[in-house]
């Protein structure tokens, strides 16, 4: 044992100065050589010395006007009695007396050196504002360790799995620094199952999930000690990513399914009206309703087969096929472009939205659920129908002329992307001065040495942000290399602190 911590320490109330001293010196009077303050000297390093810095007190006090004598009363504290003395009720002939600083003797008021009980008062505040110092630097230090601790746990399961040998430094590192085992296992087990949730959502940010996906993340599950368990949102989500990567495999072989149908859904035909007429698109455009009933394709047309209404439209006639969360635009190159609107949104729709918007444009559809609708939140305007619909004759209305050079907002992204590799070198500062909406760009790099269908994205200086994921290039650099222009903003910002951005035709 080495001789601070056998030898007896004064810690200086009012500047911190570790003096030793020798046990005959403990409570005496000095002056601290550094900051000269009068000091008790007591070993104050573990216990506190706040009792020993005290004094209490008992004074003589006249009973009825003195006519029947006085009495001693008390114990104050000393700041009481300094008080008594201060305010003049406390007059130099008065009898008092101490336990601790007259050893109970009793002594008229004007014996009594008040400078030394002030300054005893003044090394007491001292001494509690100093313990208060010591809390706070013990507070922050156990802070940076348990953050130490934390930043240690991540990167070790950063892997995917956490290894013996990394176990035992974690805990060693924590009992080093007065961290409990059962904390340490806590914060593992929080970790991982942040990290889980983190690989979780990366994987279904890019809107494709597969097999080889799920079964990427059990076994990092395994690694981490922790249970692959989707919530019902994440099932919804990892459904609709598991249809994008169907439609995605069946696109690059030329094998989309040219059958496949819809129970219960109203079609709509777009139509410019002079007068207002059914759901409002703005600028004259309305949405007429056709009919509602089962929507099915049979490889050539899109049929409307309802218990009124049966309608025929031909594929080559679609030009373009959006998906929304309200529905599926389809517009035309003749006659009127239509909507189509589910009587129930589930996986079953939006599966076949998402088949009808491949089918159509031949390109992928992400598997995420759009955010935007198709029709403005506006109120309906009920429509006035002409003609009798149970004969097969036209729902009409005066001055209805055809839309198929319509379409929904340029604003409607055609793609969203997370921009990986945020945190190598100067990334993060740049991917920092972004602000949401700023203009990026793609730039193909057909002699990347790791991967021919790299894109990286960069920012209007040339500063390179990072790179779209390799699953998602290795689709999308085909549609680019066929000379396909986008436009590409800054959508939002990740928790790891890169982007997310939107694509635009």
């Amino acid at each position: 044992m080495n001789l601070d911590q056998t030898a007896k320490i004064f810690i200086c109330s009012y500047c911190e100065q570790q003096l030793k001293f020798r046990s005959d010196q403990e409570g005496k009077r000095i002056h601290c050589p550094k900051c000269k303050n009068i000091v008790w000297v007591f070993d104050n390093r573990t216990t506190s010395i706040a009792s020993r810095l005290s004094s209490q007190w008992m004074f003589e006090r006249s009973k009825l006007l003195g006519l029947l004598g006085s009495e001693m009363v008390g114990p104050i504290s000393d700041i009481e009695f300094l008080g008594l003395i201060a305010r003049g009720e406390l007059d130099r002939e008065s009898i008092v007396q101490s336990p601790e600083l007259t050893s109970n003797q009793e002594l008229s008021a004007k014996q009594v050196n008040t400078a030394l009980i002030r300054a005893m008062c003044n090394q007491r505040e001292a001494e509690s504002q100093r313990l208060q110092k010591v809390k706070a630097r013990e507070n922050q230090r156990d802070a940076r360790n348990r953050e130490t601790l934390r930043q240690g746990i991540k990167k070790a399961i950063s892997d995917g799995s956490l290894s013996l040998r990394e176990r035992t430094q974690l805990l060693d590192f924590a009992s080093k620094v007065g961290i409990d085992a059962v904390e340490v296992e806590e914060l593992l087990r929080s970790e991982s199952v942040s990290l889980l949730e983190q690989v979780v959502e990366d994987s279904l940010s890019d809107g494709f999930f597969d097999d080889q996906e799920n079964e990427r993340l059990s076994s990092i599950a395994i690694g981490l000690g922790s249970t692959l368990a989707f919530t019902p949102a994440q099932q919804f989500r990892v459904s609709l990513a598991r249809i994008a990567s169907d439609l995605l495999q069946k696109l690059r072989s030329g094998n989309l399914p040219i059958d496949g149908d819809f129970k219960e859904a109203e079609v709509f035909e777009i139509v410019v009206l002079k007068r207002p007429s059914g759901i409002p698109l703005g600028d004259d455009h309305y949405l007429k309703s056709v009919g509602k009933g089962v929507i099915g394709r049979d490889g050539k047309n899109l049929l409307l087969d309802g218990r009124l209404t049966a309608k025929k439209y031909a594929l080559t006639s679609m030009t373009d096929a959006k998906w929304y969360a309200d529905g599926l635009f389809l517009k035309r190159s003749s006659g009127k472009s239509l909507f189509i609107r589910p009587e129930k949104f589930g996986v079953e729709w939006h599966q076949f939205a998402m088949s009808m918007e491949v089918l159509i444009t031949g390109e992928p559809v992400i598997g995420v659920l759009p955010e935007e609708n198709f029709i403005p939140a506006t109120e309906f305007v009920v429509a006035e129908p002409k003609g009798n619909p149970s004969d097969g004759s036209d729902v009409s209305t005066d001055s209805e002329t055809s839309t198929d050079d319509w379409g929904p907002s340029k604003r409607t992204p055609r793609f969203t992307f997370r921009v990986v590799g945020e945190s190598i070198g100067n990334r993060p500062m740049d991917l920092n001065r972004l602000f949401i909406g700023e203009q990026v760009y793609f730039v193909r790099e057909r002699q990347n040495p790791y991967d021919s269908n790299a894109i990286s994205v960069t920012d209007r200086e040339h500063r390179p942000l990072g790179y779209l994921k390799r699953e998602v290039s290795q689709w999308f650099a085909p549609i680019l290399d066929r000379g396909r222009v986008f436009q590409c903003v800054v959508k939002q910002r990740t928790s790891s602190g890169g982007i997310v951005v939107a694509v635009f035709d």
